[in-house]
C-alpha cells in the first residue's frame, strides 16, 4: 500500500492483518494509513513506528517512536491530533500530554457504564467497604474519603451482628448525598430496608436465600450471588453460581453480580477463586458481571498492599472481573482504596490498549524506581 497513498501519518506495525478492524477504521477516520513495518522507509511524509524500533542504515522517512499500541495511538490522536500532526514532540512523550489522554479515556469507559458494573472489563471498578461499627474511625468521614480516592461503590459493612443496622444507616446517608452505596450484610430484611434507603450494590446472597428479597426490590439493585460453600473446589463453586444465577434471573433478579470468593493464599489457597472467576465470566451472559473481594489476600499476606493490589488488579482483568471489593480494616491496608483505584485504572488501559500494565502514564511506584537518577 505505502508508497502512492497520499497520507501524511502512518502507523507502522509487524502484521497489519492483526489489527483490530475497529482500530484501523478509527485510525483511518484520523488520516492515519496502516502500513507493515517493513515499508516504513519507504514512504514520505510521517511514520510511527513502534516503541523501540531500530530503522535499517539508510532509512530517510522520518520516523516517531509511537505509543505502546495502535489502540493508544488512537486515543491519542483523537485527543490531540489537532494539535499535532507529526510536527514537534508527539503528545505521548510529554507528561501533560498522556495525563490529559489518560483521563480522558479512563473517563470514557467509566463514564459509559455510570450506575452500572459492566458485564465484562475493562473498565475494572472498586468497591471499598467501610465498617459502620469500627472503632477506627468515624464511618461517615471515612465513608466519603473512600469516595474521594475513587471507590465507585463505598459499601456499608458491619464488624459485628450489633452494627448492622448502624451499617443500614450508614448506607442510606451515603445514597442521600448521591454516593453510590453498597450494603453489606446477610439478614434478607434489612437488605431489602437497604435497597428500599437507596442502596445500589448489596452482599450478599447464598442460592438458597434468593426467596428472601421481595419480589418488588429484585430489579432495584444489584445484587451479589457467592456459593454456599466459599471453600468448595472451584468447579462446585462455579456450578453452584450458574445454577444460581439462572434461577435468579427466572425470579426476577434483573442485576445479578457473582463473587466465587478469592481466599487467602497458600492455605486454603487464592488460585481455585481465579479460576473459578475465569471460567464463569466465560460461561454466564455478558450481562452478568463477576466480581472478586481482594481483603482476604492482601490482609493475609505479609508485603506492601501496593504490589499485591496491583497484581491482583492485573489478574482479575485477566479472568474477566468487573468488580474489586477493598477494605482497609488493618494498619498494612490503610489506603488500599486509592491503590485499587490505581491498580484498576491501569488494568483497565492496559485491557483497552492491548499491553502490559507498563508505561501507561500512571504507576504504583511507591519504593523504587524503573529509572533511578543516581544511576
Amino acid at each position: 500500500m505505502a508508497r502512492g497513498v497520499a497520507a501524511r501519518l502512518y502507523a507502522a506495525t509487524p502484521d497489519p492483518s492483526s489489527v483490530d478492524p475497529g482500530v484501523r477504521a478509527r485510525l483511518e477516520r484520523l488520516g492515519v494509513v496502516v502500513i507493515p513495518l517493513f515499508e516504513a522507509c519507504s514512504v514520505g511524509g510521517v511514520v510511527v513506528a513502534p516503541p523501540r524500533y531500530r530503522p535499517p542504515a539508510g532509512c530517510r522517512a522520518r520516523l516517531v517512536e509511537g505509543p505502546p499500541s495502535l489502540e493508544a495511538l488512537a486515543d491519542y490522536l483523537e485527543v490531540h491530533g489537532s494539535s499535532w500532526a507529526g510536527g514537534g514532540e508527539p503528545p505521548w512523550r510529554d507528561p501533560r500530554g498522556r495525563a490529559v489522554v489518560v483521563l480522558r479515556v479512563l473517563g470514557e469507559m467509566r463514564g459509559a457504564v455510570a450506575a452500572g458494573i459492566p458485564g465484562r472489563p475493562p473498565p475494572l471498578l472498586v468497591a471499598s467497604e467501610v465498617y459502620a461499627d469500627s472503632a477506627w474511625y468515624d464511618a461517615r468521614a471515612e465513608a466519603l474519603a473512600r469516595a474521594a480516592e475513587g471507590a465507585d461503590f463505598v459499601v456499608a459493612g458491619a464488624a459485628g451482628g450489633g452494627g448492622a443496622r448502624a451499617a443500614l444507616g450508614l448506607a442510606s446517608w451515603l445514597a442521600a448525598r448521591g454516593i453510590p452505596a453498597g450494603f453489606d450484610y446477610w439478614d434478607e430484611s434489612l437488605q431489602a430496608e437497604a435497597v428500599e434507603a437507596g442502596a445500589s450494590l448489596v452482599l450478599s446472597l447464598t442460592p438458597d436465600r434468593l426467596d428472601g428479597i421481595p419480589p418488588r426490590l429484585r430489579g432495584a439493585a444489584w445484587f451479589v450471588l457467592v456459593p454456599s460453600d466459599p471453600r468448595a473446589p472451584w468447579r462446585e463453586r462455579v456450578e453452584s453460581l450458574v445454577r444460581a444465577a439462572s434461577r435468579a434471573r427466572g425470579l426476577g433478579y434483573s442485576r445479578v453480580v457473582v463473587d466465587p470468593v478469592l481466599n487467602p493464599p497458600v492455605h486454603p489457597g487464592a488460585l481455585e477463586g481465579l479460576i473459578a472467576a475465569r471460567v464463569l465470566s466465560e460461561r454466564l451472559p455478558p450481562s452478568v458481571p463477576v466480581m472478586l473481594g481482594l481483603n482476604n489476600f492482601y490482609e493475609l499476606v505479609d508485603a506492601d498492599s501496593t504490589g499485591v493490589v496491583a497484581a491482583l488488579a492485573a489478574l482479575a482483568v485477566e479472568a474477566g472481573v468487573s468488580l474489586v471489593l477493598v477494605g482497609e480494616e488493618s494498619w498494612k491496608a490503610r489506603g488500599a482504596t486509592l491503590e485499587a483505584r490505581l491498580a484498576a485504572d491501569m488494568a483497565s488501559l492496559a485491557a483497552r490498549w492491548r499491553v502490559p500494565p507498563k508505561d501507561l502514564g500512571l504507576s504504583l511506584l511507591t519504593v523504587k524506581e524503573k529509572r533511578p537518577s543516581w544511576r
